[in-house]
């Protein structure tokens, strides 16, 4: 009889340190899983959304170059641990993405364009606008008195300096101004100058050149300058003012402002600015 009432108690303490062995190791297992859950919160990186039109070689077509700005922001804001997305859409649009939150960076803007979003204080770029008419056309712009006659081609939510007066004016008269939309809209007012259904159009130097290579690549394209207006742009890239966003948008122009400081001065910027055969603009 002692020999069984010890046996069985033995096996009672056996069975309990397995129980809490087993218990130890359930515990221990979670503590991991929570371990491990929380390391890949850490890792995970917060999303910013980049919109605008297609302005190259500033911006291009998201499913082939994408311009050299928004490789810049791109670089910039991927050391800083952001995933980034980037979408085309007609410049006016963009714009409002922006400014409603919807959409947090918008590139290659004046501050013109829309002076409520936030500005980092250094630039991404210098934009030169010049007349363009077919090749042939002898006219040049002396003036808003030469424009008479004339069938002006121009973007909607596009900034035209001393122009913009007229263009108001005369916005309902497609004899003298037509307003182009969408994602691509100078390359379609090109088509419209080649057709001859605009006389003249206007935009950056860089821009009607790049656009003008690619489309002759299908499209016949022969044009001319025909004088440049206005003061050099400084171009930028912009936040988000929506109330919700403030703050990130205040952090991220600070980012920006420091980044492509450094990135000047480690050459990772001439670097991008030469594949896009884009000279430094300053």
């Amino acid at each position: 009889m002692p020999f069984t009432v010890i046996s069985e108690n033995i096996k009672g303490i056996v069975m309990k340190k397995i129980f809490l062995s087993v218990l130890a190791l359930c515990t221990i297992a979670s503590l991991g899983i929570v371990s491990a859950g929380d390391k890949t919160t850490e890792k995970k990186t917060k999303s910013l959304s980049i919109v605008t039109d297609v302005w190259e070689p500033y911006t291009g077509p998201a499913e082939s170059s994408q311009g050299y700005c928004v490789e810049i922001v791109k670089a910039i804001f991927h050391k800083a641990g952001y995933n980034i997305t980037y979408k085309v859409l007609p410049f006016s649009r963009a714009i409002i993405e922006v400014r409603t939150g919807k959409s947090d960076i918008a590139v290659g803007l004046y501050k013109d364009n829309a002076p409520d979003l936030i500005f980092p204080k250094d630039t991404i770029g210098k934009s030169i606008n010049r007349f363009y008419v077919k090749k042939g056309d002898r006219w040049r712009y002396t003036g808003v008195q030469s424009m008479k006659g004339r069938t002006l081609g121009v973007i909607q939510g596009y900034t035209y300096d001393e122009l913009d007066p007229y263009i108001k004016a005369n916005k309902n008269d497609e004899s003298k101004v037509q307003i182009m939309f969408g994602e691509t809209p100078l390359a379609a007012n090109i088509k419209k100058l080649m057709a001859g259904r605009v006389s003249v159009i206007i935009d950056d130097q860089l821009v009607v050149e790049s656009t003008a290579r690619r489309l002759g690549r299908s499209f016949p394209v022969a044009i001319n300058e025909a004088g440049m207006f206005g003061q050099p742009h400084p171009v930028y890239i912009t936040f988000s003012p929506a109330l919700e966003k403030k703050a990130e948008s205040a952090k991220l122009s600070a980012i920006f402002d420091e980044e492509i400081k450094k990135m000047r001065s480690s050459g990772e910027l001439k670097s991008i600015l030469k594949k896009y055969n884009v000279p430094d603009w300053k």
